[in-house]
């Protein structure tokens, strides 16, 4: 895609706009309390403490990860290579993991923000395009109505997870060969080999539009997007049959893989907002007449496919139907929706019109952004009551030199007995194996893990099965902090000895 300085016309919002996406990061580190560290913690999940310790084991020298929420021993696995390989670059630095993970994410979110801009300039011209990249970055769905609580916002979309944002690049790319150059056949097997190695869903998408493309136009790029997309889900297939766990992750049930009826379709395109409801039509149009036809009947396919996935198709593939819907969607949407305008425009022969849309479809965003940051403020909140502030995103700087401890004193092959929070911050503190974070864990055996785990810390268990449990679970040292504290007292557990202590935490191994 070339660049030919045009990026420079958006910079100041295409800055301004990731800007807005981190600003989920960026408020929490300002407002911590004093008396506080921030984890750096994104998206209020502990999914961002896997993906970070995947960055933690590339500072560590290596390509590939573990999952540290389960005990050892585990195989190596190169799924989710980008984190680790960020991880060595990090490295050189000497940046933390929760650092390094951030920079990546805004480096990668101007990127495919840029490409993004250039790809609504190439076809829509300056002044359309960089409305499109406005109604892009700022429309998003109507998640106030509660109905689809994975997607928000579009600016959120410049700062998603890595690999979000470097899948959305490569299919970016691809979707560019096929539209205006399609000869680059190398450049088009390697962007569908990392696609479907970085985020195999996206792959499949861009697999199916590739085939469609094909069987329509018979052009030779989408042969070779195939090609490369075949090759790099062979290697996932293989990656998941060596570590079989990665494929119970992705294929997890959860309320989003349940089978969606009529009524779920109709609430989630009446959320999907503005952007759906204007996008759709206008790229139907597009795809009729005028300079965009081209391009507009590609939008449109790879629109249909995207929600076809969604809403459909899901289930054939065993895979959450939300890894379908993450990120891309909005791209051919806002696309559509300036050729809606444009075409109401033209109608009445007032240009002015398209302006005055757009600036009408971001006023209706508006409660969308204030839902969004009650969301965010409730967020601090929720996982545990400690003065108001959660432990999970705020520990205590007596936590954090308990983790320290645990950083410099300990073997990074160990495994640590704690509680949720704990557990978590110890795997992006101190890097050790942990029981007590659920990531990970199947049905059944999770519910298990917690039950443990809250019974040992409540100290109801006999000495002898407590010493099996550790054994067990090949646990060498145990966290016992606020969280672990306010389940019960572990003082007839006489075979543990205090190796670490502070005003809050205690950290024990076995005698």
């Amino acid at each position: 895609m070339p660049y030919n300085g045009r990026v420079k016309e958006a910079g100041f919002f295409i800055i301004f706009f990731v800007g807005i996406g981190l600003l989920g990061t960026i408020v929490p580190a300002i407002v911590k309390p004093a008396d506080r560290a921030f984890t750096g913690l994104e998206g209020y999940s502990e999914d961002w403490v896997g993906y970070t310790s995947y960055i933690e084991e590339g500072i560590y020298g290596r390509n590939t990860v573990a999952i540290r929420s389960l005990p050892p021993p585990q195989g190596q696995t190169i799924i989710h290579i980008i984190y680790p390989l960020a991880g060595r670059i990090g490295g050189l630095f000497r940046f933390s993991a929760p650092l390094t993970y951030h920079i990546f994410r805004a480096t990668l979110g101007i990127f495919y923000a840029s490409l993004v801009y250039l790809f609504f300039r190439r076809f829509l011209g300056k002044t359309l395009g960089l409305a499109a990249f406005l109604i892009a970055s700022l429309c998003g769905t109507l998640g106030w109505l509660g109905t689809l609580s994975f997607t928000s916002n579009n600016a959120l979309q410049w700062a998603l997870r890595p690999h979000y944002l470097f899948g959305g690049i490569l299919f970016l790319i691809s979707v560019w060969i096929i539209v205006v150059d399609d000869r680059r056949y190398i450049m088009s097997v390697l962007c569908g080999f990392f696609l479907a190695l970085v985020h195999p869903p996206f792959a499949i998408l861009l697999g199916l539009l590739s085939a469609g493309i094909f069987l329509w136009r018979r052009q030779k790029s989408c042969v070779a997007n195939l090609g490369g997309i075949v090759m790099g889900l062979g290697i996932i297939a293989w990656a998941s049959w060596q570590y079989p766990l990665i494929w119970m992750l992705a294929s997890e049930t959860s309320v989003f893989s349940d089978r969606v009826s009529l009524s779920t379709i109709v609430n989630e395109l009446i959320t999907f907002g503005p952007n759906l409801w204007l996008g759709l039509p206008g790229l139907i149009v597009g795809t009729l007449r005028g300079k965009t036809r081209g391009v507009s009947q590609i939008l449109l396919l790879w629109i249909i496919l995207q929600f076809a996935l969604f809403f459909f198709l899901y289930q054939f593939l065993h895979m959450q139907r939300v890894r379908f819907i993450q990120s891309l969607y909005f791209i051919p949407l806002a696309f559509g929706t300036i050729l809606f305008l444009q075409t109401i425009a033209n109608k009445w022969k007032k240009s002015w019109m398209v302006g005055a849309g757009v600036i009408i479809l971001l006023l209706i965003s508006v409660p969308s952004y204030i839902h969004d940051v009650r969301a965010s403020i409730t967020g601090t909140t929720t996982y545990a009551n400690y003065d108001a502030y959660t432990t999970f995103i705020f520990p205590s700087y007596p936590m954090v030199a308990a983790y320290q401890w645990l950083n410099v004193h300990t073997p990074k092959e160990s495994v640590v007995l704690a509680g949720f929070e704990g557990a978590n911050n110890i795997i992006v503190y101190s890097h050790n194996y942990v029981i007590g974070n659920i990531q990970g864990w199947p049905p059944g055996k999770k519910e298990m893990m917690v039950k443990e785990r809250d019974d040992f810390f409540r100290g109801t268990q006999p000495a002898e099965e407590a010493r099996a449990y550790l054994a067990r679970n090949q646990i060498s040292f145990i966290y016992y902090g606020f969280q672990e504290k306010s389940l019960g007292n572990m003082s007839r557990y006489t075979f543990l000895k205090p190796v670490y202590a502070n005003a809050e935490v205690t950290i024990f191994a076995l005698q």
